[in-house]
């Protein structure tokens, strides 16, 4: 006995039942050829971005990195990034107050530079370095 056909609702084309797929990208009933198609089309465009990425990378490196760039001067970079996160930003507001960032949870706030204070940032209690 022959199995049952029927139309695919994306392609139109015809196909057995059991060759019919859920698909979760479609959100419908598709076909085995729809799904190999959306695949390859998948795997062809994330290989595509993935060298556009690397290209991009590779140019940015080259503009950055004077010659006798070394090992070195990656770990210095990389200690000088890592410092400048944990060091405060510090504005002056008005001649006795200053707006203060904390360097541990990124809470702003106002620190009288004459009074001291608050002597700990209000939100993670993290004493201030001024």
């Amino acid at each position: 006995m022959e199995e049952q056909k029927a139309v695919c609702r994306r392609c139109n084309r015809r196909a057995k039942v059991s060759e019919f797929v859920l698909d979760h990208v479609y959100k419908m009933m598709v076909c085995d050829y729809c799904v190999k198609e959306r695949k390859n089309h998948d795997m062809i465009h994330s290989q595509l971005k993935t060298q556009k990425d690397a290209k991009l990378k590779e140019k940015e490196a080259a503009k950055e990195k004077p010659a006798g760039w070394d090992q070195d001067d990656e770990y210095l970079e990389k200690m000088h990034k890592q410092k400048m996160k944990k060091m405060a930003i510090i504005e002056n507001v008005t001649g006795d107050r200053t707006r203060y960032k904390c360097p541990k949870c990124s809470y702003s706030f106002t620190h009288g530079t004459y009074s001291k204070t608050p002597l700990r940032c209000p939100y993670c209690d993290t004493q201030i370095r001024v």
